[in-house]
């Protein structure tokens, strides 16, 4: 593995983990509990992230909305938390794959 693609998975990973705990502990929407972040994809530049989620009671328009209303409080909230050059900019996403996982029960 070279150094560009496991900077990108360490990245990753690391907006996955502050971003689950910014929603936990920082986020003062009450709508946002339950959500869970599943996954991180960066763009080959690293300036643009789209955040992959689930939320227990399904699909949402009204969260999606809403977690991309915040994206500028989540991104703020990272700046403090993780060590880059660049923060990227945030796009939520409603994790499709896990989606139709919990539908099909």
């Amino acid at each position: 593995m070279n150094q560009k693609s496991f900077k990108k998975l360490r990245l990753a990973e690391e907006i996955k983990e502050s971003l689950s705990k910014t929603i936990i502990e920082e986020a003062n929407d009450e709508s946002f509990i339950g959500i869970t972040i599943t996954g991180v994809k960066l763009s080959s530049d690293l300036r643009k992230a789209i955040i992959l989620y689930t939320y227990f009671k399904g699909k949402s328009e009204t969260i999606n909305h809403k977690l991309n209303k915040a994206k500028g409080f989540f991104r703020s909230c990272l700046a403090k938390k993780i060590r880059t050059k660049y923060i990227p900019e945030l796009e939520f996403i409603w994790d499709e794959y896990l989606g139709t996982m919990f539908d099909e029960r």
